[in-house]
Order: structure tokens, then C-alpha cells, then sequence
């Protein structure tokens, strides 16, 4: 699917509404659209654009800085382990070894059976609490190195 479904383009004009200035949709709807498909398509991206009236590159623009936003299909489970010098000195590099082994993938690559999709970020950081991951948008933390739960994120 490329465009908004008709109940999803009913919803992107309803969250428009809410904005005095419609170009601060863009990252709602970047995610709406995301939601709908997996990841974000370029004809999703230019019916964004069309709707909001901007450029696809304005849209391409903001949707590829934001690591959340994924532009390529991904697993049903998307897994992020902070790779960041604090994490990394915490586990960070451990914490990303196990997901790649339990996926069977190297980060940024997609399990064979489609289940889940690995990856590194930077800005997921909570000083308190290293290394940090996020699994399918929900943002986690363990304590040094406890990393068998991410076992029970991927069944």
C-alpha cells in the first residue's frame, strides 16, 4: 500500500485540522502512514506532502532525520540498541551481539522469516540506566548487562 487508506486519509485530514500550521503534521502523519504499511513509502511520503503542500523532499527531510521513522520494509519486531560511547562502555556492544545472534541478522538486516529487524541508534540514552534499547517503539532499559530479556520482546 503507497497512499493513506480512505479511513486513514479521513484521519490525516482530522489530524491536520489540528494545527494552525499544517506543516507540523508531517511527523504525525509520517507515523500514521508507518503504522498503515510498516514503513514509510515514498508514495506515501509525496501523499503527505500533497496533503500538507509541501515538497516530498520537505517530507523526505524530516522523516529521514528521525531514526523512528523507517524508510525500507522491517520485521514485525523492530529492535534498536543504543551504540552510543555511554552505552557501549555499559554493554551497549553485548546488548547488540545478542539481538543480532537471536535475529540471525547483522544490525540494519531483517530476520529470514520477517520477524524482526536490528538495528543501532544513539539518542536513546537515560544515564541512569546503560545500555538502553527500544523494541517496536517501546523504549527500554536494563541495568549492566541483563541481557536474556530481550528474548521475551521476540518470541
Amino acid at each position: 500500500m503507497a497512499r493513506f487508506t480512505p479511513e486513514n486519509e479521513e484521519l490525516a485530514l482530522e489530524i491536520i485540522s489540528r494545527y494552525p500550521v499544517v506543516k507540523s503534521a508531517t511527523i504525525p502523519l509520517c507515523h500514521l502512514a508507518q503504522e498503515q504499511d510498516g514503513y514509510l513509502t515514498e508514495d506515501a511520503m509525496q501523499h503527505i506532502a500533497e496533503l500538507l503542500d509541501l515538497t516530498a523532499a520537505e517530507v523526505l527531510g524530516t522523516a529521514s532525520f528521525y531514526e523512528m521513522f523507517k524508510r525500507h520494509p522491517v520485521g514485525k519486531y523492530v529492535v534498536n540498541v543504543c551504540t552510543s560511547i555511554a552505552c557501549f562502555l555499559n554493554g551497549g556492544d553485548e546488548l547488540l551481539e545478542h539481538a543480532e545472534e537471536h535475529l540471525g541478522t547483522k544490525a540494519g538486516g531483517t530476520s529470514a522469516d520477517d520477524t524482526g529487524t536490528s538495528g543501532t541508534s544513539t539518542g536513546e540514552i537515560d544515564g541512569t540506566n546503560l545500555p538502553t534499547r527500544t523494541a517496536t517503539r517501546k523504549w527500554r532499559n536494563w541495568q549492566t548487562h541483563q541481557l536474556e530479556g530481550l528474548a521475551v520482546v521476540i518470541p
